[in-house]
């Protein structure tokens, strides 16, 4: 069995590495995965279709290069660390994070039913958040939602927002939570599988949260690139696959 894995940067978890053949996580027999992986892409942007700036776009071109039977989504990570915030700090909505994502993931698994209907379809929900720290956090935030503008005004518009709310490594949390929950029941309800690694990365003590021995050294929203991870990656795709 071939699947194709496709999704923001956390996908890379997926690709193989030596260690997992050496220590037998993967063998002769396991399912080949081929795995594509598009630096800020996100539900939003896929659900755009031909309208997104790069999500949508960047995985059509190689779909159709390939056109798989069986196809693993990783899409949703950057929507609830990143999109949320933008509709909330910078065009002033005042939607609440359910409201949000509900409509964010509804409309990315609909585009999913409508474009990919006849294929094998799972998707992968969020990892815990890594950012445990609120000054981490805070220019997390900031520094995403003003990667793209031009002028000082606009960037202390957006950093005065954030001071100004309620935003807490708690919060955070708490939405990373919310949305997996929302994404995994757009998916069930449209029929399709949905797993996540969050028993083996996600800190049991602070729902919402990676584990400790999982953060990066240096501020990233990554879990560290470990073979535990690696591991988990490829064992819960393997394992709702094959049910």
């Amino acid at each position: 069995m071939e699947i194709f894995c496709y999704g923001d940067s956390h996908t890379r978890f997926f690709k193989r590495s030596n260690m997992l053949s050496w220590t037998g996580a993967i063998t002769s027999t396991s399912p080949k995965l081929h795995v594509f992986d598009y630096v800020a892409a996100s539900a939003k942007g896929f659900s755009a279709g031909e309208k997104s700036r790069f999500a949508y776009k960047k995985f059509m071109k190689d779909f159709t290069t390939h056109d798989p039977n069986f196809i693993c989504l990783n899409y949703g990570q950057v929507d609830a660390e990143v999109g949320y915030y933008f509709r909330k700090y910078v065009t002033g909505s005042a939607s609440s994070p359910e409201e949000d994502l509900h409509e964010v993931y509804r409309a990315y698994v609909n585009k999913v039913r409508h474009v990919l209907s006849d294929k094998s379809i799972v998707f992968k929900g969020l990892n815990p958040s890594t950012l445990r720290n609120e000054t981490q956090l805070r220019n997390y935030v900031y520094r995403r939602l003003t990667a793209r503008m031009t002028t000082e005004d606009e960037r202390a518009k957006v950093w005065r927002n954030i001071s100004d709310s309620e935003i807490s490594v708690e919060s955070h949390a708490k939405i990373n939570c919310l949305a997996n929950d929302i994404l995994r029941e757009a998916a069930s309800s449209a029929g399709f599988s949905f797993f996540d690694i969050r028993e083996i990365a996600g800190d049991a003590s602070t729902p919402g949260l990676a584990r400790w021995e999982f953060i990066p050294a240096e501020s990233d929203v990554h879990l560290i690139d470990c073979l535990s991870i690696r591991k988990a990656y490829h064992s819960t795709l393997f394992k709702v696959i094959q049910t």
